[in-house]
């Protein structure tokens, strides 16, 4: 058992990423359960979605429902929606003849063996669900690989509250801004943050970003 990190776990069918709960390094913050209104704009939009700051890598925190209520039919199991780092298939919250799965039926991974509509011999798979958190998968059932890195909020190199703390943002905010590719986009998150791009290097730790 790996603990998911920030950032990308997994990819739906959509195309789109999926993300574990948080929304901080401390996993305090669940992005379902502190979905603040924004500009009367809801933080995760209405297929339990969102972009980060700089308006990339459109991502779920929670069942999307822009495909399972297309996909789904009534009384079935749920489709299957995407996959996870580790390999593993991703589901709504529908078991077999169409039973709401709970969280307390699942592993501490939010995944059992079973049937499902791709894999009718069973498989180990994963259920995103929708009566409490975790919402989404909080750890991989199978092997992943760790990678280190000093840039996106899936690294083990940054000390996120001290370093939003020096620049003067939230947390969540420069997580978000400096999102998970490798090295990050620092012009998009410095413009996001309303800082300088000098000073977000500055405050960098490691060497120099080209």
């Amino acid at each position: 058992m790996t603990d998911t990190s920030l950032g990308r776990i997994g990819v739906a069918l959509s195309g789109a990423q999926i993300f574990n709960d948080y929304e901080n390094p401390e996993r305090s913050v669940v992005a379902m359960d502190d979905n603040v209104i924004h500009d009367h704009v809801p933080f995760v939009d209405e297929c339990n979605g969102h972009t980060l700051v700089n308006g990339t890598n459109y991502h779920y925190h929670g069942i999307p429902v822009c495909i399972s209520d297309s996909l789904d039919q009534s009384g079935e199991h749920s489709i299957m929606i995407g996959v996870l780092e580790d390999g593993f298939p991703v589901y709504g919250n529908k078991g077999q003849a169409g039973a709401i799965v709970t969280d307390d039926v699942l592993d501490e991974c939010s995944g059992h063996v079973d049937v499902t509509p791709e894999f009718p011999d069973g498989i180990y798979h994963y259920h995103l669900t929708a009566d409490e958190a975790p919402y989404m998968i909080d750890c991989y059932h199978g092997e992943v690989e760790i990678v280190s890195s000093q840039g996106g909020p899936g690294g083990g190199g940054l000390d996120f509250a001290a370093l939003a703390e020096e620049l003067g943002v939230s947390q969540n905010e420069l997580i978000d801004a400096l999102g998970t590719s490798m090295p990050p986009n620092f012009e998009a998150a410095a413009e996001s943050l309303g800082i300088s791009v000098e000073d977000l290097r500055a405050a960098m730790p490691g060497p120099p970003q080209q």
